[in-house]
């Protein structure tokens, strides 16, 4: 009887002193003093049922301690015609949301909730706020960190949309000094999964991204949106960085991923 004997081989190629760069390569960095983005008024960025605003920050100071640094919103607040929303970085590291809202009883409130100090300067920082139509949650690095209940609608603000800054003159200026990052507008309520498991993933495309500002153009004043709406925004002054958020870890994320070239 004739046996065939098989014998284990590694097959060894050739590899590249290289790696496929990830998709994330660029941020925005602002000086607290002048620079934002501006977005042109869209009613699709102040949805009025359920939001979720998201954002990569890198503080390098806080901002005025009550009211804190301006990191996205829409914010109207002259006195006959509140309306809209502003999330910001406020008091030595809270995370800080002001919605404005249309109660059942048509009744005027503001919608506000903040987290604990816990943001670092000079470190990136994943923030997200959502809201249902009747709780506020705010997470920081894909974890809940506080939650209030807020019923009504939130009321729809003329305002441009602004990055890095107020979009209300009345609210003082509110300038963030620190990177931006990965700004994204759902029309809808993300879930905590949702929220964590997106963390470093690009999302165009998705479901109810109504904005979203990656930042991945480097060079140039025009912050492009890739939720394919085409609310494209204004750079002002704002300069190019190439110092981006990274997972601690890599994974299989677009951006974690580390990929060896063969040939």
């Amino acid at each position: 009887m004739n046996f065939i004997r098989i014998v284990p081989f590694l097959l060894i190629l050739p590899v590249l002193a290289s790696v496929v760069s990830a998709d994330n390569t660029h941020s925005l960095s602002f000086d607290g003093l002048s620079h934002y983005v501006e977005v042109a008024s869209d009613s699709l960025l102040n949805p009025t049922e359920s939001i979720t605003l998201e954002a990569w920050i890198k503080p390098m100071s806080w901002g005025d301690p009550s009211y804190g640094s301006a990191i996205v919103g829409m914010h109207q607040l002259s006195e006959s015609s509140e309306a809209g929303y502003v999330m910001s970085c406020a008091n030595n590291g809270m995370l800080s949301i002001s919605f404005e809202i249309d109660t059942d009883a048509q009744v005027l409130e503001l919608g506000e909730a903040q987290t604990p100090p816990v943001i670092e300067l000079d470190s990136w920082s994943h923030i997200a706020v959502t809201w249902d139509g009747s709780i506020i949650t705010l997470y920081i690095d894909g974890h809940v960190h506080e939650t209030v209940n807020c019923d009504g609608d939130l009321l729809v603000s003329s305002y441009p949309l602004r990055i890095a800054q107020a979009s209300d003159p009345s609210a003082g200026r509110r300038f963030f000094n620190g990177l931006i990052d990965e700004v994204r507008i759902w029309d809808l309520c993300r879930t905590q999964p949702e929220i964590e498991g997106g963390m470093f993933e690009d999302v165009s495309g998705e479901s109810g991204l109504v904005g979203y500002w990656n930042f991945e153009t480097g060079s140039g004043d025009r912050a492009f949106d890739s939720s394919g709406f085409g609310n494209d925004g204004v750079i002002y002054e704002a300069s190019w960085s190439t110092d981006v958020p990274a997972p601690a870890e890599f994974s299989d994320s677009t951006w974690g991923m580390i990929k060896l070239v063969f040939e």
